[in-house]
């Protein structure tokens, strides 16, 4: 530990990492240092272990993401982050986009992420490897009419909020990360977590019926406009007030 003159100590808490041992990450949570959550789950997890925590959602950079083609005027196509790590639900996703691909040949999918272009996705998906914040704004998820976000469990959702500012209809697992601007129904469809049937047919849904999608989409839209830079600075400022 740091000695007192160095200053109040603080614990910026963005997920919780329990995959490398539980209880070596509970330890960590019950440290005497001031707690800042970034999402609504995380600071019921601390409540649940009697910690005080004061939440500060992240932010979207609007000033990168957002709607440069209509959102109604968007053809069937689904963009979605690839990654090896087993906790985003990429293989999940890619089960998913096959059966979508398979029952609706004219869909188009879009995949990018920091890997190498893995062999087993649908015929005719396009990769990005390390897109620029301009292709992925106008070149993938302003084409996109909705995005999957497959995650088994997510501290916040960083590329779905993206997706949503950018005009593209939420369709995701129920894992924690969408909490704080996803609500079932109104700006997401939200299923179950490593439900491939259930996320198929909310994506399905999204793709045959375009009433459903534009509304999803407008709402989605709206919900994230409001998670600013300034918002999160004043919170994060507040937060560090409380002290």
């Amino acid at each position: 530990m740091l000695p007192s003159e160095c200053g109040e100590k603080y614990y910026f808490i963005q997920h919780y990492e329990t995959w490398g041992g539980k209880e070596r990450v509970d330890k960590t949570w019950k440290l005497p240092l001031k707690k800042i959550v970034i999402a609504s789950w995380l600071k019921k997890i601390a409540s649940e272990m009697q910690e005080e925590a004061v939440l500060v959602p992240n932010f979207v950079e609007q000033n990168n993401f957002f709607v440069t083609k209509p959102i109604k005027d968007r053809t069937p196509t689904i963009s979605m982050l690839y990654s090896e790590h087993e906790i985003k639900g990429s293989n999940l996703g890619i089960q998913v986009l096959k059966m979508l691909k398979n029952k609706y040949p004219n869909v188009h999918i879009k995949l990018f992420g920091v890997f190498e272009k893995p062999d087993n996705l649908p015929e005719g998906t396009m990769y990005y490897q390390n897109p620029s914040r301009k292709v992925l704004r106008d070149e993938i998820y302003n084409e996109s009419s909705v995005y999957l976000f497959p995650s088994v469990s997510e501290g916040w959702g960083l590329t779905a909020t993206e997706a949503m500012a950018c005009g593209a209809a939420l369709c995701s697992t129920d894992n924690g990360g969408v909490d704080d601007f996803a609500v079932d129904g109104e700006s997401a469809l939200i299923s179950p977590v490593k439900n491939a049937e259930r996320l198929f047919k909310n994506l399905e849904r999204l793709v045959i019926d375009d009433e459903l999608r534009n509304k999803i989409a407008v709402n989605g839209q709206q919900n994230v406009l409001k998670l600013t830079f300034d918002s999160s600075a004043h919170l994060f400022e507040h937060a560090i007030d409380l002290a």
